[in-house]
């Protein structure tokens, strides 16, 4: 799962330090890691037809992570639950996650794309 670094904006896979700027990243990784438990426990909840502690998991993984997928979770237990009201805010936080997620990950790619330009017209400068 891609991490983006606080300091330099550098995307990089689950690992513990940036690898352009060497920023610790373990503490961001554990609270990914906790989102994602959070996550697994709200729909095995979910699962069990139990509610009340789907909605309380979802909105743990929600306050750690702002994914679609806790907003999802979220919008199934307030269902489940008849908050109608609570599930249409939920619905809204997931659509609007969802085309956040699109569009970072476009800006992403774009953002990648020029670094290995800009690499490349460096080593084109340096090798002339």
């Amino acid at each position: 799962m891609e991490m983006v670094c606080p300091a330099c904006n550098k995307a990089n896979d689950e690992e513990t330090r940036c690898s352009r700027c060497g920023t610790d990243l373990s503490a961001l990784v554990q609270i990914r890691r906790s989102a994602d438990q959070a996550l697994k426990i709200a729909t095995q909840h979910l699962k069990q037809n139990d509610g009340r502690n789907a909605l309380h998991q979802a909105e743990i993984a929600w306050r750690l992570k702002n994914s679609a997928a806790a907003a999802r979770l979220a919008f199934l237990a307030c269902l489940h639950l008849q908050l109608f009201e609570a599930a249409t805010r939920w619905y809204e936080l997931a659509v609007s996650r969802e085309s956040n997620l699109s569009e970072a990950k476009v800006c992403s790619r774009l953002c990648q794309s020029n670094e290995r330009s800009e690499r490349a017209a460096i080593n084109k400068i340096g090798s002339s």
